[in-house]
């Protein structure tokens, strides 16, 4: 055997130690760091609600910021008959765009004329810092719009996600975030798998970073988190006796009940969505939360009896499901949270996720270009019967019940329906 064997044979084990160091060392660089989370506790996690506070404490006399950088999208209809109408477009996405947004993904989609939906999609690792604005006011960088155009395809949906830095350097004073030690930083989700990156800056210069994983999960969608996902929950009596020893008022402290602006202090930026749930906004936690303290505020009825909070107020549904031929499934089964939010959305109705994307995580099979006949448009234009809102699935069905199969929303059936758009 050559000499090169046995060196290899000789110095083999010492090889492999060093490389299990390396390893070690590179997997556990935070371990030891002046901090620490509190919530979650694991890096994977599943949530079953788009808001999210992520916690943790940090040793003051050491850390000088702390940086995370927040889940953020938008999605805007364009007009791609030229490059000048395009480039005007572009402008008025990126000037929506929070300052600093790096950019994580474009997706277009749109319906050229009599032919099959077309979707195109860029990905841009965070790894990478691409400038969301920069790349938007190049025109000829997107390259997903220019296929498009060669399709002739007249109107697209743009949709731009990535992330903005929120940035916490007062830790002595209180302003958005907690005080002193504790940081508390609320983020949006968005479904499905949300990658929460964030940076620590230490006084003596070193730059820390890591990234954990949040899977927001909507009931209806048939897609589930990898296996080791599991549900994290923030109220357990560890985190309440941290946080209420500031949170509680002076009244609260001799009671076991936490009242409303107690929760506000927290949970306050749901108070800012476009589409907030009236007790909500009215500050009634306790009509659907239990509001002992270290119960975890858990819902005060089971998940197959919360349909009978929702029907406290809204008894024209109770009556509706009472009365009609055709009813929906999540309806019936008395599931409302499974499409809405009962707290805040961005989205009309408390929706948890558009229309459409509601619709589509159960109705996949819709989403062919060909429902609910061959061409057949249900997205990127205006509804016919009513222009002041986009043509959607509700625009022909009815999201709870109906007299008609399929749930449609005509009186009169399916070609009154259709006439009603179609009427020459």
């Amino acid at each position: 055997m050559s000499d090169e064997f046995f060196m290899l044979q000789k110095y083999f084990p010492v090889f492999i130690v060093a490389l299990f160091l390396l390893n070690f060392t590179t997997n556990s660089k935070l371990d030891n760091e002046p901090f620490r989370i509190i919530y979650p506790n694991t890096k994977t996690s599943k949530v079953d609600e788009d808001r999210f506070l992520f916690v943790i404490r940090v040793d003051t006399l050491q850390i000088k910021n702390f940086k995370i950088f927040n889940m953020w999208d938008t999605t805007m209809v364009l007009d791609l008959s030229s490059p000048s109408v395009r480039k005007l477009y572009n402008e008025k996405v990126a000037a929506v765009l929070p300052q600093n947004l790096i950019l994580g993904k474009i997706s277009v989609s749109a319906e050229p004329f009599h032919q099959p939906l077309i979707n195109k999609e860029d990905l841009f690792p965070f790894e990478k810092q691409a400038d969301a604005k920069g790349i938007l006011l190049k025109d000829t960088s997107l390259a997903s719009i220019k296929i498009l155009r060669e399709q002739n395809a007249i109107l697209a949906s743009l949709k731009v996600m990535g992330w903005f830095p929120v940035e916490v350097n007062n830790f002595r004073k209180r302003k958005n975030y907690c005080q002193n030690d504790i940081i508390s930083v609320p983020l949006n989700l968005e479904p499905g798998n949300n990658a929460i990156h964030y940076e620590l800056e230490t006084k003596d210069g070193r730059l820390l970073k890591d990234s954990l994983n949040v899977y927001y999960q909507l009931e209806i969608e048939s897609k589930k988190p990898p296996a080791d996902y599991s549900k994290n929950i923030f109220h357990i009596a560890e985190n309440d006796a941290r946080c209420f020893s500031c949170h509680k008022s002076e009244n609260e402290k001799k009671s076991s009940i936490i009242s409303a602006s107690t929760c506000k202090s927290c949970h306050g930026s749901m108070y800012n969505e476009n589409f907030v749930h009236g007790p909500v906004d009215a500050g009634e936690c306790g009509t659907c939360h239990n509001q002992q303290t270290f119960s975890g505020f858990k819902p005060k009825f089971e998940v197959e009896k919360e349909s009978k909070a929702c029907f406290e107020c809204h008894d024209d549904i109770k009556e509706g499901i009472a009365k009609k031929k055709f009813v929906h499934a999540p309806v019936v089964s008395g599931r409302c949270t499974i499409c809405h939010s009962p707290h805040a959305s961005k989205h009309e109705f408390q929706l948890r996720n558009s229309t459409n994307q509601i619709c589509l995580a159960c109705h996949d099979d819709k989403n062919d270009g060909n429902h609910p006949v061959v061409f057949h448009p249900y997205q990127n234009r205006k509804d016919p019967r009513n222009p002041k809102r986009e043509l959607n699935c509700t625009s022909c069905h009815n999201p709870h019940f109906s007299e008609f199969k399929s749930i449609l929303s005509s009186a009169d059936g399916y070609f009154a329906l259709c006439q009603s758009c179609h009427n020459k």
